[in-house]
């Protein structure tokens, strides 16, 4: 509720300040915070513990929803002259059972052509980034840093198999959690006291903890101060996972993307 308060007296004030400068105020403000939400469509085919047939693909081989929405924000904290702590999340889940049309292995497990299967998968982002700008006026900001994406993922089949000549409910769960660091940058641009173009990306490639890959994260958009302390965007954002994985819980790949439109109220004070 007191949130709510909050943001409701944010949206009530006039637009008074950015109307006497050349800028969009979110280029000065000290806080910034977007609540919306992401509609991605998503890919997600993973391997576990594979014995030669291909990674399992949750969308076309199980029948997971292909199109999703799910609740994202987006932080970010300017303090000093150039320095900045930004902060992303979104997180997504499905479930769904089909019959196969093709064999699947999954753990050591291969589940038959014609068999009913249930299966689920669930993902989490946690991104921190800290950045410095390198260009900054009362309508430009760019700069680089580096942060964390903390990456939750899960995946779990279930159904019957042949085990020594004998049909067996089996159900094999996989799950991996880790940090990946990353490098990144940033280009907001004020176009006029109203509009604002953002842009921002971060890429990491290397072999660290439980993973062993690629990730992208990339978002772009436009935002309207509507009010001296609000206003509404549109982005389009992109996230891939590209990886191996080792873990005591999976030993596997994954390869993952998130991509879509995202729609958002944004605050800045």
């Amino acid at each position: 509720m007191k949130f709510f308060s909050i943001a409701a007296l944010l949206l009530a004030l006039p637009f008074a300040t950015a109307a006497q400068d050349d800028a969009h105020p979110e280029l000065g403000a000290k806080y910034s915070l977007d609540l919306g939400l992401f509609f991605p469509e998503r890919d997600i085919v993973l391997e576990a513990g594979a014995t030669g047939l291909r990674g399992v693909d949750f969308t076309s081989d199980l029948g997971l929803e292909k199109h999703d929405q799910m609740f994202a924000v987006d932080f970010r904290w300017r303090f000093g002259e150039k320095w900045s702590l930004a902060a992303q999340h979104f997180s997504a889940s499905a479930a769904a059972t089909v019959f196969l049309d093709e064999d699947i292995e999954w753990k050591g497990l291969v589940f038959d052509d014609g068999t009913n299967v249930d299966s689920s998968s669930e993902f989490a982002l946690y991104r921190l980034f800290f950045g410095r700008s390198f260009a900054k006026t009362d309508r430009v900001d760019f700069g680089i840093g580096a942060g964390i994406h903390w990456l939750d993922m899960s995946a779990e089949i279930a159904g019957s198999v042949l085990v020594n000549n004998t049909v067996t409910f089996q159900r094999e769960r996989v799950a991996a959690s880790s940090p990946l660091p990353n490098i990144g940058a940033w280009y907001d641009y004020s176009l006029s006291p109203r509009w604002a173009i953002k842009a921002r990306a971060d890429w990491f490639q290397a072999s660290i903890d439980e993973y062993d890959g690629r990730l992208v994260n990339f978002q772009a958009g436009i935002n309207f101060a509507w009010f001296s302390h609000s206003g509404i965007g549109v982005a389009y954002n992109h996230f891939e996972l590209d990886a191996g994985v080792t873990s005591p819980k999976w030993q596997g790949s994954a390869d993952l993307t998130f991509k879509g439109p995202y729609a958002f109220v944004n605050f800045f004070w």
